[in-house]
């Protein structure tokens, strides 16, 4: 790690602790003003939406998550957990390594499971490529491009 990461890891948003412990999606706590009518300004801080929720992997199985509402959304356009977790970008996850640190770990048992299921080695590039085929068969008439 360069001088120049820490520095700038240094002026980033504060991120909660508990967010290496859920898949938070890269949200982090904001911050801002309420601006009154006298023109006041009162700080204040807008936390992220989390919610606990029971989640089925194929690969995993239930799993019981602390997850953000946009992550949530995330998993529906992935078209699952394990889909999210295989062909998301990793800065997705978060900005720094304890933010996307249970992400990492999820995304390395899916990964694992997924080899032993198929028998052969996990290239993310052939396997884009392989849904969006299934995607355009399945779906002629859609005009938005599938991105997973």
């Amino acid at each position: 790690m360069n001088f120049f990461s820490g520095v700038i890891q240094n002026f980033c948003r504060a991120i909660p602790g508990r967010a290496s412990r859920g898949l938070y999606g890269g949200r982090q706590i904001g911050y801002g003003n309420i601006v009154t009518f006298s023109e006041k300004k009162i700080r204040r801080t807008w936390k992220p939406n989390v919610q606990t929720k029971k989640i089925y992997s194929d690969l995993l199985g239930e799993l019981k998550l602390r997850v953000t509402c946009y992550t949530l959304r995330n998993l529906d356009r992935y078209g699952g957990i394990d889909n999210y977790l295989l062909f998301s970008r990793i800065k997705d996850f978060g900005q720094t390594e304890k933010s996307r640190e249970l992400a990492m770990d999820l995304r390395a048992k899916v990964i694992e499971k997924w080899e032993q299921k198929n028998g052969r080695k996990f290239k993310q590039r052939d396997e884009i490529a392989a849904m969006r085929k299934v995607f355009c068969e399945e779906n002629p008439k859609k005009v938005y491009r599938f991105q997973p």
